[in-house]
Protein backbone atom coordinates (compact mmCIF):
# COMPACT_ATOMS: atom_id res chain seq x y z
CA UNK A 1 0.00 0.00 0.00
CA UNK A 2 2.90 2.69 0.59
CA UNK A 3 3.88 2.25 -2.57
CA UNK A 4 1.11 2.77 -4.11
CA UNK A 5 0.58 5.99 -1.95
CA UNK A 6 4.09 6.60 -3.57
CA UNK A 7 2.84 6.28 -6.99
CA UNK A 8 0.43 8.22 -6.36
CA UNK A 9 -2.65 6.16 -5.77
CA UNK A 10 -4.30 7.89 -3.06
CA UNK A 11 -7.72 5.41 -3.60
CA UNK A 12 -6.07 2.90 -1.45
CA UNK A 13 -7.51 1.85 2.21
CA UNK A 14 -4.47 1.00 4.72
CA UNK A 15 -6.10 -0.73 7.79
CA UNK A 16 -4.23 -0.59 11.31
CA UNK A 17 -3.05 -3.84 12.27
CA UNK A 18 -3.25 -3.80 16.08
CA UNK A 19 -4.25 -1.08 18.83
CA UNK A 20 -0.10 -0.83 19.29
CA UNK A 21 0.06 -0.12 15.33
CA UNK A 22 1.19 3.40 15.53
CA UNK A 23 2.40 3.62 11.65
CA UNK A 24 -1.09 2.90 9.44
CA UNK A 25 -3.18 5.85 11.15
CA UNK A 26 -0.06 8.32 9.93
CA UNK A 27 -0.24 6.99 6.55
CA UNK A 28 -3.82 7.36 6.53
CA UNK A 29 -3.72 10.81 7.62
CA UNK A 30 -0.92 11.53 4.95
CA UNK A 31 -3.77 9.73 2.06
CA UNK A 32 -6.44 11.82 3.49
CA UNK A 33 -3.83 15.39 2.86
CA UNK A 34 -3.34 14.29 -0.47
CA UNK A 35 -6.68 13.29 -1.46
CA UNK A 36 -7.62 16.70 0.07
CA UNK A 37 -4.87 18.69 -1.42
CA UNK A 38 -5.89 17.17 -4.80
CA UNK A 39 -9.09 18.19 -3.73
CA UNK A 40 -8.50 22.11 -3.43
CA UNK A 41 -5.77 22.23 -6.41
CA UNK A 42 -8.92 20.61 -8.82
CA UNK A 43 -11.12 22.64 -7.34
CA UNK A 44 -9.30 26.04 -8.43
CA UNK A 45 -8.21 24.17 -11.95
CA UNK A 46 -12.39 24.09 -12.53
CA UNK A 47 -13.00 27.74 -11.47
CA UNK A 48 -9.94 28.72 -14.05
CA UNK A 49 -11.22 26.84 -16.49
CA UNK A 50 -14.75 28.80 -15.96
CA UNK A 51 -13.45 32.27 -16.25
CA UNK A 52 -13.20 32.84 -12.55
CA UNK A 53 -9.57 33.25 -11.69
CA UNK A 54 -10.95 35.35 -8.21
CA UNK A 55 -11.38 32.10 -6.62
CA UNK A 56 -8.70 30.71 -4.01
CA UNK A 57 -7.48 27.67 -2.21
CA UNK A 58 -8.44 27.42 1.52
CA UNK A 59 -5.01 27.19 3.33
CA UNK A 60 -6.89 27.38 6.32
CA UNK A 61 -7.26 23.45 6.15
CA UNK A 62 -3.72 22.13 5.34
CA UNK A 63 -0.38 21.99 7.30
CA UNK A 64 3.36 22.67 6.24
CA UNK A 65 4.47 21.72 2.54
CA UNK A 66 0.44 21.36 1.59
CA UNK A 67 -0.24 24.75 3.19
CA UNK A 68 2.78 26.13 0.97
CA UNK A 69 1.53 24.38 -2.06
CA UNK A 70 -2.15 26.00 -1.88
CA UNK A 71 -0.53 29.13 -1.10
CA UNK A 72 1.28 28.94 -4.00
CA UNK A 73 -1.32 28.55 -6.10
CA UNK A 74 -3.30 31.09 -4.98
CA UNK A 75 -0.05 33.59 -5.37
CA UNK A 76 -0.25 32.49 -8.89
CA UNK A 77 -3.53 33.23 -9.42
CA UNK A 78 -2.98 36.50 -7.91
CA UNK A 79 0.37 37.36 -10.85
CA UNK A 80 -1.91 35.88 -13.45
CA UNK A 81 -4.98 38.14 -12.59
CA UNK A 82 -3.74 41.36 -11.50
CA UNK A 83 -2.53 42.49 -14.81
CA UNK A 84 -5.74 40.77 -16.38
CA UNK A 85 -7.81 43.09 -13.71
CA UNK A 86 -5.29 46.26 -14.27
CA UNK A 87 -6.03 46.21 -18.44
CA UNK A 88 -9.53 45.24 -18.42
CA UNK A 89 -9.65 48.24 -16.57
CA UNK A 90 -8.22 50.72 -18.60
CA UNK A 91 -9.73 49.47 -21.65
CA UNK A 92 -13.16 50.30 -19.80
CA UNK A 93 -11.95 53.36 -19.25
CA UNK A 94 -10.79 53.65 -23.26
CA UNK A 95 -14.17 52.49 -24.44
CA UNK A 96 -15.57 55.24 -22.60
CA UNK A 97 -13.37 57.66 -24.31
CA UNK A 98 -10.95 58.77 -22.05
CA UNK A 99 -7.71 58.17 -23.28
CA UNK A 100 -5.71 59.98 -20.28
CA UNK A 101 -5.27 56.88 -19.01
CA UNK A 102 -2.37 54.29 -18.94
CA UNK A 103 -1.18 50.99 -17.30
CA UNK A 104 1.51 52.51 -15.17
CA UNK A 105 1.89 49.24 -13.05
CA UNK A 106 5.04 47.02 -13.81
CA UNK A 107 4.92 43.46 -14.80
CA UNK A 108 6.91 41.03 -16.19
CA UNK A 109 6.61 38.44 -19.71
CA UNK A 110 3.85 38.07 -21.21
CA UNK A 111 1.48 40.87 -19.25
CA UNK A 112 4.47 43.59 -19.63
CA UNK A 113 4.01 42.94 -23.49
CA UNK A 114 0.15 43.65 -23.06
CA UNK A 115 0.55 46.37 -20.93
CA UNK A 116 3.03 48.19 -23.39
CA UNK A 117 0.59 47.01 -26.28
CA UNK A 118 -1.95 48.71 -24.63
CA UNK A 119 0.00 52.12 -23.91
CA UNK A 120 0.97 52.16 -27.25
CA UNK A 121 -2.71 52.30 -28.31
CA UNK A 122 -3.82 54.93 -26.19
CA UNK A 123 -0.46 57.22 -27.12
CA UNK A 124 -1.51 56.21 -30.87
CA UNK A 125 -4.58 57.19 -30.44
CA UNK A 126 -3.81 60.77 -28.76
CA UNK A 127 -1.21 61.24 -31.34
CA UNK A 128 -4.17 60.65 -33.86
CA UNK A 129 -6.57 63.19 -32.05
CA UNK A 130 -4.42 66.09 -31.97
CA UNK A 131 -3.34 65.71 -34.93
CA UNK A 132 -7.05 65.94 -36.25
CA UNK A 133 -7.04 68.48 -33.60
CA UNK A 134 -4.29 70.71 -35.34
CA UNK A 135 -5.60 69.78 -38.48
CA UNK A 136 -9.52 71.35 -37.72
CA UNK A 137 -7.81 74.47 -36.30
CA UNK A 138 -6.03 75.25 -38.86
CA UNK A 139 -7.40 74.24 -42.08
CA UNK A 140 -10.94 75.14 -40.73
CA UNK A 141 -11.74 77.41 -43.42
CA UNK A 142 -10.67 74.58 -46.45
CA UNK A 143 -12.82 71.93 -47.04
CA UNK A 144 -10.80 69.58 -48.94
CA UNK A 145 -8.33 69.19 -46.46
CA UNK A 146 -10.50 68.72 -43.77
CA UNK A 147 -11.85 66.01 -45.98
CA UNK A 148 -8.29 64.87 -46.48
CA UNK A 149 -7.26 64.70 -42.60
CA UNK A 150 -10.68 63.06 -41.89
CA UNK A 151 -9.61 60.32 -44.59
CA UNK A 152 -6.22 59.85 -42.87
CA UNK A 153 -8.33 59.82 -39.15
CA UNK A 154 -10.28 57.04 -40.87
CA UNK A 155 -6.83 54.94 -42.06
CA UNK A 156 -5.26 55.70 -38.14
CA UNK A 157 -8.61 54.52 -36.81
CA UNK A 158 -8.64 51.55 -38.94
CA UNK A 159 -5.26 50.78 -37.32
CA UNK A 160 -6.20 51.76 -33.97
CA UNK A 161 -8.94 48.98 -34.49
CA UNK A 162 -6.04 46.30 -36.05
CA UNK A 163 -4.07 47.17 -32.28
CA UNK A 164 -7.54 46.58 -30.07
CA UNK A 165 -8.15 43.50 -32.31
CA UNK A 166 -4.43 42.21 -31.58
CA UNK A 167 -4.63 42.95 -28.27
CA UNK A 168 -8.38 41.08 -27.88
CA UNK A 169 -6.34 38.08 -29.48
CA UNK A 170 -3.62 38.24 -26.86
CA UNK A 171 -5.73 38.37 -23.83
CA UNK A 172 -7.51 35.10 -25.17
CA UNK A 173 -4.28 33.39 -25.95
CA UNK A 174 -3.49 33.84 -22.82
CA UNK A 175 -6.63 33.07 -20.51
CA UNK A 176 -6.17 29.90 -22.95
CA UNK A 177 -3.23 29.05 -21.60
CA UNK A 178 -3.97 29.57 -18.17
CA UNK A 179 -7.36 27.11 -18.69
CA UNK A 180 -5.29 24.64 -20.13
CA UNK A 181 -2.78 24.47 -17.05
Amino acid sequence: NIQQLAKGNIEIDFRQKSHKDAITPNFIQLRNSIKALVDEINKLILAAQQGNLNERGNIQIFEGSFKEIIQGFNQALDLINNPLKESSKVLEVMASGDFRVMIDKKFNGEFEKLANSINHLINSVNQIVNEIKLAVSTNASSSAEISSSIEEMSAGLNSQANQIKNIAISIEEIYNSITKS
